[in-house]
């Protein structure tokens, strides 16, 4: 029974190039693991970061527009002397504005000007995708 477990035992020292190769593949096992390990905790933290970003941009466009806006409607308030009128205006037109930055950012549209881009990409998507039906019925 001893004889058994001396013989399946890998730290056995009755053959020293065995237990070389043996310290060599531990050795190797571990640096490989730790690379791997260095590998997978890198790639969450920059993508958390990367997207903690667009959150605190998308954040701060909102605040920023709501709170220009609603300054704005209240220099004409002042200026005009309508009370609340223009601040409440200023205020609703400012969340607007806000959302509508905040969905800009999250679809990844980036600071282009206008949509028209979007609308010619879809009329162009449309327009392949019916002549992939035409050519597919004409051919049948």
């Amino acid at each position: 029974m001893s004889q058994n477990k001396s013989e399946h035992n890998p730290d056995n020292n009755d053959d020293p190039k065995l237990s070389d190769e043996l310290h060599n593949l531990k050795t190797r096992i571990k640096s490989f693991e730790q690379t791997t390990s260095d590998k997978q905790e890198s790639q969450p933290r920059s993508q958390d970061a990367s997207n903690m970003a667009v959150a605190f941009r998308a954040c701060s466009e909102l605040i920023i527009s709501i709170g220009v806006c609603g300054v704005i409607g209240y220099g004409l308030d002042q200026a005009i002397n309508t009370s609340p009128l223009c601040m409440i205006i200023g205020l609703l037109v400012g969340m607007c504005v806000g959302f509508l930055g905040v969905y800009r950012i999250t679809n990844n549209m980036g600071l282009s000007v206008g949509y028209m881009h979007l609308h010619d990409a879809n009329k162009n998507d449309t327009q392949k995708s019916k002549k992939t039906e035409n050519n597919g019925s004409t051919s049948t």
